[in-house]
């Protein structure tokens, strides 16, 4: 979640190192100016491709209407926003694309308009290469975040980060370049990654399967998995030896410690004392010594040995959280409707987000409520299969205290466990406020029986189809059933004539200014939301001490928004972040705020146009959770704009950091909440 800063100190006066600095900058020039540029973008060309590959709907497609008033505003942000309100709100989409591309921002381009129309447009340069390259052409088509990933992680060089996210290093390790660790990365532990991959996703699947057929236990999977990493024999050297029976049962641990360092990732290797003791053992261990020197050199490779190999094995572990739950969205559908009226979501809901990191084991998973503690008892059984390095002993070389959590594995399945409980809040919700309404609506009774099922009795065809539809992943055969009063659609006579041929119907082009009256007369009566990352993009945000980025946040789960957040990094007690947002129309408005909490998350305090709001917020909490509504009062507010500003106050005594992350925005007309 954060990143290290620091600050370099500048001699007085002019030293050498000062003069071959400047020699160097003078000798980059050239080469600066020659580095990959924006490419001129299109606006007529760029609709034309979104249309080609269907990213726009063909709603906005076809109103030419829009289309001409997009041409015609030369790609002006301000005209394209007034297009949108003139004509279809759905041009948003267009404005939002056109925006990274010219801005640039590559990887939001690549999340909205897919890999297909982005590398048309990113500038040449290993990341391009890489991402557009006919080897993983087939991988990133079928996920658009997937892609947008790898072309991040390649942007700043991280090889490793893009292997494991390809998933398939047998591909990725064709298109990257040479990396200290690459030979380790694509050999042994490249051939862990891709049985490892598979077996992962199997268990995942036996999961769903066991828990609708009413398994509660899965077995234990530890003997189908693969052979423990390693190179091979390790040979009769002496520095071999030592490194066998010394560095290797440490690779679990070392690759533990990387995965929960913040900040400034840590040396793997071996620590001062452990060096010493690998030069004495191989001196020892040789017949005729060579030179100390010697002695030392091999250690030091040793040492970074252990270093490559507990990052490559820490880099696929990262991984494996998703790779376990590939199909969590089906999963949590399923669970939730497995269990609706028990209650048993919510219970297991509450319990792994309090479950200490300590906990995060075999046993401490066995005392949430079943059958999740089945689920994530597969996920532990499978991931230990996966990746059976052993734990080897406790070291004071290793972290103080007892391991934290208390093994790979446990990492792993503690990590799926918080991604499932926010997909199973957030499935909980669509249900609640989307499915069931519709349903009813449509001719469907939620059917309370007594199995704690969730189940539909629906009266006609249509109404049953959209169950279908609503519940894709909660075997909807089982979920959705014909009520005995089920009416069969009547089957009309049809004569056979010869009819002429249709003719093609014009395409719709939305009214001018209809829509932009209809949503100003309906303004005063609806909540607006604002998104804190839209700010950041439109430069409507103000920072006095340290950054502020647009965040995705997939990677912690659902709870968020538009899946991003804006996440303010660098600042201290003292510093302020202003938002500025438009207000639609005049009226009293009650503000909310959407935050985010974590463990290196600081203490806000909030200011409205100059008037202090709401009782301040603490952003910490063991684990990255998406916190709101955060009330920060009522208040009269004019049409146009108006500013947030957000003080960095202090910390909890916990917290190791003064880092924010800001959601959204709500502004709820106050007639709505008095």
């Amino acid at each position: 979640m954060n990143a290290g800063t620091s600050a370099d100190v500048v001699p007085p006066r002019t030293s050498p190192a000062l003069l071959r600095l400047a020699a160097t900058v003078l000798l980059l020039l050239p080469l600066l100016a020659l580095s990959p540029r924006a490419q001129a973008v299109g606006v007529q060309s760029l609709i034309n491709d979104l249309c080609q590959y269907y990213v726009l709907d063909s709603d906005t497609c076809s109103a030419k209407a829009v289309i001409e008033c997009l041409v015609k505003s030369g790609g002006n942000m301000s005209g394209m926003q007034q297009c949108a309100a003139d004509y279809d709100p759905k041009a948003q989409k267009f404005i939002d694309i056109y925006g990274a591309a010219t801005k640039p921002d590559y990887v939001r381009l690549i999340e909205l308009a897919g890999p297909v129309i982005a590398c048309k447009l990113l500038p040449p340069g290993p990341p391009t290469d890489i991402l557009c390259s006919t080897a993983l052409k087939p991988i990133i088509t079928k996920a658009f975040g997937k892609a947008a990933k790898i072309y991040d992680a390649a942007s700043k060089g991280d090889w490793l980060t893009v292997i494991y996210v390809v998933g398939d290093p047998t591909i990725a390790c064709e298109v990257v370049p040479a990396f200290p660790g690459k030979d380790i990365t694509c050999g042994a532990v490249a051939q862990v990654l891709v049985a490892g991959g598979k077996l992962l996703k199997q268990g995942a699947e036996a999961g769903i399967a066991a828990l609708e057929s009413g398994v509660q236990a899965l077995g234990d999977l530890a003997s189908s998995g693969l052979k423990s990493l390693g190179l091979g024999g390790a040979g009769v050297a002496p520095e071999n030896i030592y490194y066998q029976n010394a560095a290797r049962p440490l690779l679990h641990q070392r690759a533990l410690r990387a995965l929960v360092t913040t900040g400034k990732p840590p040396f793997l290797g071996f620590d001062g004392e452990m060096h010493k003791q690998c030069v004495a053992y191989v001196k020892s261990g040789l017949l005729n010594s060579p030179p100390s020197d010697w002695n030392i050199k091999t250690c030091q490779h040793k040492s970074q040995q252990l270093h490559d190999e507990a990052t490559a094995l820490a880099n696929l572990v990262r991984v494996a959280p998703g790779a376990y739950f590939e199909n969590i969205h089906a999963t949590a559908s399923l669970l939730l409707a497995t269990n609706f009226w028990s209650g048993k979501a919510e219970q297991f809901v509450t319990a792994i987000r309090q479950l200490p990191r300590p906990k995060w084991s075999e046993e401490g998973f066995q005392s949430l409520p079943s059958p999740f503690s089945a689920v994530l008892g597969n996920c532990y059984a499978t991931t230990r299969a996966a990746f059976p390095v052993p734990v080897g002993p406790k070291s004071k070389d290793f972290l103080a205290g007892a391991l934290y959590p208390p093994n790979l594995w446990g990492w792993v399945c503690g990590s799926a466990g918080i991604h499932l409980s926010f997909a199973l809040a957030s499935e909980k919700e669509r249900i609640t406020k989307q499915v069931i309404p519709l349903l009813a609506g449509a001719g469907c009774v939620l059917a309370k029986t007594g199995d704690h099922s969730l189940k539909f009795d629906c009266n006609n065809g249509k109404a049953l189809a959209l169950c279908h539809a609503l519940l894709p992943q909660a075997n909807p055969n089982s979920r959705c059933r014909r009520s005995a009063s089920f009416q069969a659609p009547t089957v009309q006579r049809v004569q056979m004539t010869f009819q002429p041929a249709a003719t093609a119907t014009p395409p719709v082009v939305a009214p001018p200014k209809r829509l932009a009256m209809a949503v100003a007369a309906g303004a005063l009566a609806r909540p607006v939301t604002i998104e804190a990352e839209a700010l950041v993009r439109s430069n409507a945000v103000r920072v006095s001490g340290g950054r502020a980025d647009a965040q995705p946040m997939a990677g912690f789960g659902a709870g968020w928004s538009a899946g991003e957040q804006l996440f303010w990094s660098g600042g201290a007690p003292g510093s302020t972040l202003e938002l500025t947002f438009e207000v639609p129309a005049a009226g009293r408005y009650s503000i909310e705020m959407h935050l985010t909490r974590a463990p290196d998350y600081g203490r806000l305090g909030f200011e409205i146009d100059g008037e202090p709001g709401g009782d301040g917020f603490d952003g910490f909490d063991p684990a990255v959770v998406p916190v709101g509504p955060v009330p920060l009062g009522v208040f009269t507010l004019a049409t146009g704009a108006h500013r947030i500003r957000i003080t960095i106050t202090g910390r909890n005594r916990q917290a190791n950091g003064y880092f924010a992350g800001i959601d959204s925005l709500r502004l709820v007309p106050a007639t709505a909440t008095e």
